[in-house]
């Protein structure tokens, strides 16, 4: 085969906006029916495609579809290999009837007309062999069936026309060229083969954690042995995945932690390690604060996490399960939540869980003058 493979892909919402799209939205996923009513419609004109070859046979179209109810869309190929033409006396040109706001979805489709290739309903891989011109558009219709939410994305049209045919003793080529049923039979193993072909020379993709599928960032996870993969979110484990080869060469080390605890909390943490508390040996606070708090143990630390980023249990438990899976085996860890109160004696850091009360000045309108603050035991009984 001669000719190299190319082809145009709809992948973005830029490149469904440029066409015409009529009971449908569009975002990253691609084109969806979503909100139109059972028994109702949903249509996408596209852009027009341009080969810069007259007479071009196009090869190959498909596109992926979320949604498997049979016959639920419908497409219609269209071609030329001039954009201009008339009408009733009237000069169009098909690039510009596509964009154009002063037609209907309808009126456009019946201008258009003359110029249907091919029409196929239900499938979703459809060969273009017959398919001539130097300009090619589409027409994709959705039928949503009851409740079901059909999106289709990722139109891809492939050019120049190839066929294994090609391959045969020119005996096979002559005697199929009526019926074409050879060619179409070749056609099933032949797609089959470029889209293992394309899945290879893409095969890099999946070892990308910021744009594989989900399904493969998960499989990815395993060869980097993240055993608890699904403790994590979808954009926290891109994140983490991302910098795994930095995290394992730490791991074990004060950054790493720090690091990790980042990545699921969004803020870095505050962690206290016993040798810290050493130069403060000397002074009262020691005995009666920071031992309470932290302990003398030498392999103990203290990881300290805003209540405000780990905001239920099962998220402490996840945060906790991380974090003895990053330590240095012997060591064991206290996690810590600051709660937005002052405790004396107890977790409470100015600027950081707590704050003092606001400057206000004094006023004689009958509002209490002074802020009182009420200390409390850890038994809620008052303290005088």
């Amino acid at each position: 085969m001669k000719n190299k493979l190319s082809y145009f892909i709809f992948n973005k919402p830029s490149d469904y906006e440029r066409g015409h799209l009529e009971n449908l939205g569009c975002n990253e996923s691609g084109i969806t029916a979503t909100g139109v009513n059972a028994g109702g419609r949903g249509r996408f004109l596209s852009r027009v495609l341009d080969s810069y070859q007259d007479d071009m046979n196009w090869h190959r179209l498909h596109f992926e579809v979320n949604g498997n109810s049979a016959g639920a869309y419908k497409l219609t190929v269209y071609a030329t290999n001039a954009l201009q033409f008339e009408r009733d006396g009237v000069l169009y040109r098909v690039d510009e009837l596509v964009r154009s706001s002063k037609y209907s979805f309808d009126e456009k489709i019946d201008l258009l007309e003359p110029f249907i290739q091919k029409q196929i309903v239900g499938l979703r891989d459809i060969l273009l062999h017959e398919v001539v011109g130097r300009y090619l558009w589409i027409v994709l219709e959705m039928y949503p069936q009851g409740n079901e939410e059909i999106s289709i994305s990722n139109i891809t049209v492939y050019l120049p026309s190839r066929s294994w045919l090609e391959y045969l003793p020119s005996i096979y080529q002559r005697a199929d060229l009526k019926s074409g049923f050879l060619e179409r039979y070749l056609g099933i193993f032949q797609t089959l083969y470029e889209d293992l072909n394309s899945n290879i020379r893409n095969v890099a993709d999946h070892f990308d954690a910021d744009c594989c599928d989900e399904e493969f960032l998960y499989w990815l996870s395993g060869w980097l042995d993240l055993s608890d993969s699904y403790l994590w979110s979808e954009d926290k484990l891109r994140r983490l995945l991302s910098r795994s080869m930095e995290l394992y060469l730490e791991r074990g080390t004060r950054k790493s932690i720090e690091d990790i605890v980042e990545i699921y909390t969004g803020v870095k943490p505050f962690i206290v390690e016993t040798f810290q508390l050493e130069q403060f040996k000397d002074q009262e606070e020691y005995e009666t604060a920071l031992l309470p708090m932290y302990g003398d143990n030498p392999l103990c630390f203290t990881v300290l996490v805003k209540e405000e980023y780990v905001k239920s249990v099962q998220e402490i438990d996840i945060l906790l399960k991380i974090i003895e899976e990053m330590k240095p085996v012997q060591m064991e860890v206290k996690l810590v939540i600051l709660k937005p109160y002052i405790f004396l004696n107890q977790y409470s850091f100015l600027g950081i869980n707590s704050v003092l009360g606001q400057y206000r000045d004094l006023s004689l309108d009958g509002s209490t003058l002074f802020n009182l603050a009420v200390i409390t035991n850890r038994e809620g009984e008052a303290g005088k």
